[in-house]
């Protein structure tokens, strides 16, 4: 599962500095700051229509490997609960 955390930085990386870092402020009427089904589906590594329990699990596992209390990255536990409740909601 490590690749796949791997794999997806620098998407990660994009997604945010596109989000945080263009300098310009959003459109108005955009949703800007929330995650696209796509950009969760691609960050938790599903395809297809997940069902909850499977993007329960994948959203775990990950967490997992980079929580910050086991020395991980606090960005990349956040975009993995957004992404999480993204398409659980």
């Amino acid at each position: 599962m490590m690749p796949l955390i791997i794999k997806s930085l620098p998407f990660l990386q994009q997604w945010y500095t596109n989000k945080h870092h263009t300098g310009q402020a959003p459109p108005s009427g955009d949703n800007s700051g929330k995650m696209t089904r796509s950009e969760a589906m691609a960050i938790l590594g599903l395809s297809g229509s997940p069902n909850k329990d499977a993007i329960i699990e994948a959203h775990r596992k990950l967490v997992q490997k980079v929580h910050p209390d086991r020395g991980g990255s606090e960005f990349l536990t956040t975009q993995l609960n957004q992404a999480r409740d993204t398409l659980l909601s």
